[in-house]
């Protein structure tokens, strides 16, 4: 595999603790072959060689310390001093950086991603290279973050994550929250508190988003809202923020949510009497005709205008079985469910041949017959989505 080529997509067994150290020691053994010796782990691998316990790092992330270059001269680095290292290009065509791998084994072949950062990026301190931390896993010593600017990066990375516009981002937020959670039961047992070389800044931002972690758990039921404090006390012990500040935080949240409850409720319960007022000569007038049998006419919903008579009534004017309709006006993502049993299963199968060719167009080793294949599948779906929505239509009159 040379350098230009990206990684295998399909499906490996996720990494082992073992693995991300081997890749991080080749990252630091080829920094030290160009004469930069200061550098440290950081980010989920860290806390793994710290103690973290609940899952095993993903990839490896390590900051580099007086390298008088940016990041990707250091991958470039790293790259030219070791082969196993590939360098390649994003999936974003719009990214211009390059993403550093590297080769576990090339069969089967397994690669861990490896991020190079520096100092001053998403506020990582400049950590002087006699407070940088030793620990061992296996056959490897490595270097890694001390365990209190470690939390406040982690809280960092959660506070990014939850307002990211990707979905994929978002989700990590999961994961970073249990990450947190035990690594500050850590930082506490282990009486960790903030250094004179750790900026004020960085504690400064990190007291700030625990005001907004400690009251992220909320209940919201219909007629309550609970909030659980999520460890103000640790908090507190390690010195980032104040008791008094904290819940205080906590009361203005379950205010802030009681009031939208309330919002909530007073709008369901107006949408409620507004139907009230509206529907229940119609409501009465169904009754009426599916207890009569009569199907000559359809009644119709004042509120809407749109056929709300009983199911089966609906099936004997139209001649079409389709689901039963709730009284109101299907919406435009709704039209399938109108499918009959037999174009649900037809449907399906498209929407699975169209996954594979997906598939086979993302990994660059699609067809032209597959192409054109896609297309008509394509057509297919558009053809069939208006022939439902004629047939909704057909029905509401």
């Amino acid at each position: 595999m040379n350098h230009q080529q990206r990684p295998s997509d399909t499906p490996v067994p996720p990494l082992t603790t073992t693995e991300v150290c081997t890749a991080a020691d080749a990252a630091f053994s080829a920094l030290r072959t160009n004469g930069i010796p200061h550098a440290c782990l950081f980010g989920s691998a860290a806390c793994a060689l710290h103690g973290m316990k609940h899952r095993v790092p993903r990839d490896v992330d390590l900051v580099v310390f007086n390298a008088n270059m940016d990041e990707e001269a250091l991958k470039r680095t790293i790259q030219s001093a070791d082969t196993r290292f590939l360098l390649v290009s994003s999936k974003n065509p719009k990214n211009t950086y390059k993403i550093l791998w590297f080769t576990l084994s090339s069969s089967p072949p397994r690669h861990c991603k490896v991020d190079v950062l520096i100092p001053g990026l998403l506020e990582i301190p400049r950590i002087p290279q006699e407070h940088v931390v030793l620990h061992s896993h296996a056959t490897f010593k490595l270097p890694v973050m001390p365990l209190f600017p470690l939390l406040l990066l982690k809280l960092r990375g959660w506070d990014d994550h939850r307002s990211a516009r990707a979905a994929h981002l978002r989700k990590k937020t999961h994961d970073d929250i249990k990450d947190i959670d035990e690594v500050l039961a850590m930082a506490v047992a282990r009486q960790e508190r903030a250094s004179t070389w750790v900026p004020e800044s960085l504690v400064a931002s990190a007291s700030a988003r625990v005001r907004e972690y400690v009251a992220l758990n909320h209940n919201e039921s219909r007629t309550k809202v609970e909030v659980t404090p999520r460890r103000i006390s640790e908090w507190v012990a390690i010195g980032v923020s104040n008791q008094a500040i904290l819940q205080e935080d906590v009361q203005e949240r379950v205010r802030f949510l009681q009031e939208r409850h309330n919002q909530k409720a007073a709008a369901r319960a107006a949408r409620y009497a507004r139907r009230a007022e509206k529907e229940p000569s119609t409501v009465q007038s169904v009754a009426g005709t599916a207890s009569t049998g009569n199907t000559a006419t359809a009644p119709r919903s004042t509120a809407t205008g749109f056929n709300i008579a009983a199911p089966t009534q609906r099936n004997q004017l139209s001649g079409v079985s389709v689901p039963p309709l709730k009284a109101k006006r299907p919406g435009k993502k709704d039209w399938y469910k109108w499918l009959t049993p037999e174009e649900r299963d037809e449907r399906m199968e498209r929407r699975r041949t169209q996954k594979k060719l997906r598939e086979t167009k993302r990994v660059g080793t699609m067809a032209p017959e597959q192409a054109v294949e896609m297309r008509e599948l394509r057509n297919q779906e558009r053809e069939k989505k208006k022939e439902v929505k004629t047939r909704m239509r057909l029905q509401s009159l």
